[in-house]
C-alpha cells in the first residue's frame, strides 16, 4: 500500500487553492465584464432589444463610455488568413486600410455626422472667434463658411444655405452634415451627442433634424439627459437655420425642387415647409435644446 507523502499533500493544497483561485477570477470577471456587441449585431436587433440594450450599457458603463465598433478578429488569425489567402484579398484590403482614398474626420469630431458647418457673417468676428475656441477645447472638426450678404435676408440666407448643399451633395457626405449659426453655443458636454444622435435615428428615414427648437420650454441643466429615439419627434414645419442636420439625399431634393420651380421659392422656410407638406422630406427636432442659439461673443 503506497502512503501519501508530504510532497502529494503539498501537491493536492496547491492543486486545490489554484482551482479555487481561477474559479473566483472566473466568477468575478463574469460578473464585472460588460460586452458591448459591434455595430454589425447592433443593427441586427429590433427596435426594443437596441434600446434594451442601450439602457443597460447607459447603466452599466455610463453615457459615452462605450462604443459600438467594428468587429475585430481574433488575435493571430492575420497568418492564418493570409496563408489561405489564394487571391491576395487580405493583402490588399490592408493595403487599402493604410491609404484610404476618401479619409474620412472620426465621427466623434463632427458629432457623428461627416462634417459641422458653420455660417458666419463677416462683421461677425467675435463669434468666429469663440466658435474656434470652443471647438478646438471640445475637439470639434468644423469648416466655417461665409454667408451670402444681401439687401433682403431672406433672399441671402436661401443662397447661403443653398450653396452649402451643393457642397454636402458634391462631396456625398453619406452621414449628413450639421450646420450651424455663428451665433450658437454649445453645452460642455456636446460629445456625448456624437453616438446618440446617430442611435437615435436609427431607422427613421430622416432628412433633416433640428438641435434647437423654439418650442421647447427651457428646462435648465441638460446633461445628465440621454438622447433615445424616444427624444426624437417628427415636425411639420422649418423650425430655423440656426442649428439643424441634413441628410444627402434630402439636400440633393431640395436643390432638384429649387432647380425645376427657380422664381418659386424666396426663403430656406418657403422651400422646407412646402417640402415637408409634400412629404417628399422628414424633418425631426429633439425634444429638448441640445445646442443654444444666443450671441457667444458676449459670454465671458
Amino acid at each position: 500500500m503506497i502512503g501519501i507523502t508530504k510532497p502529494m499533500i503539498r501537491a493536492i493544497i496547491a492543486g486545490l487553492v489554484l482551482s479555487t483561485s481561477i474559479s473566483i477570477v472566473y466568477l468575478f470577471l463574469k460578473r464585472n465584464v460588460v460586452l458591448v456587441p459591434s455595430s454589425h449585431t447592433f443593427i441586427s436587433l429590433t427596435k426594443e432589444e437596441q434600446n434594451s440594450l442601450i439602457e443597460r450599457l447607459d447603466k452599466e458603463l455610463g453615457p459615452g463610455n462605450y462604443d459600438f465598433g467594428i468587429p475585430r478578429p481574433m488575435g493571430n488569425m492575420n497568418k492564418v488568413a493570409e496563408y489561405f489567402d489564394t487571391e491576395n484579398l487580405f493583402k490588399k484590403i490592408n493595403e487599402r486600410n493604410k491609404n484610404p482614398q476618401n479619409p474620412k474626420t472620426p465621427k466623434d469630431k463632427t458629432l457623428g455626422f461627416d462634417k459641422i458647418i458653420v455660417v458666419s457673417e463677416k462683421k461677425n468676428r467675435g463669434n468666429r472667434s469663440y466658435i474656434r475656441k470652443v471647438a478646438k477645447e471640445y475637439g470639434l472638426s468644423i469648416d466655417i463658411v461665409r454667408s451670402i450678404e444681401k439687401e433682403k435676408e431672406n433672399i441671402s440666407e436661401l443662397e447661403t444655405h443653398t450653396s452649402i448643399w451643393q457642397q454636402i451633395v458634391d462631396i456625398d457626405l453619406a452621414n449628413g452634415a450639421l450646420i450651424l449659426s455663428d451665433s450658437i453655443v454649445f453645452p460642455k458636454d456636446i460629445k456625448k451627442y456624437a453616438y446618440q444622435i446617430p442611435r437615435a435615428l436609427i431607422g427613421s428615414n430622416w432628412s433633416l433634424l433640428y438641435l434647437n427648437n423654439p418650442d421647447n420650454k427651457d428646462e435648465g441643466d441638460n446633461t445628465k439627459k440621454v438622447l433615445y429615439d424616444k427624444d426624437i419627434k417628427i415636425v411639420n414645419t422649418h423650425l430655423q437655420s440656426y442649428a439643424y442636420a441634413i441628410s444627402s439625399s434630402c439636400a440633393k431634393q431640395l436643390l432638384d425642387e429649387l432647380s425645376q420651380e427657380e422664381n418659386k421659392y424666396t426663403s430656406v422656410k418657403q422651400l422646407i415647409d412646402n417640402m415637408i407638406s409634400e412629404q417628399w422630406v422628414t424633418a425631426y427636432s429633439s425634444k429638448w435644446n441640445i445646442v443654444t442659439n444666443s450671441d457667444p461673443a458676449k459670454i465671458n
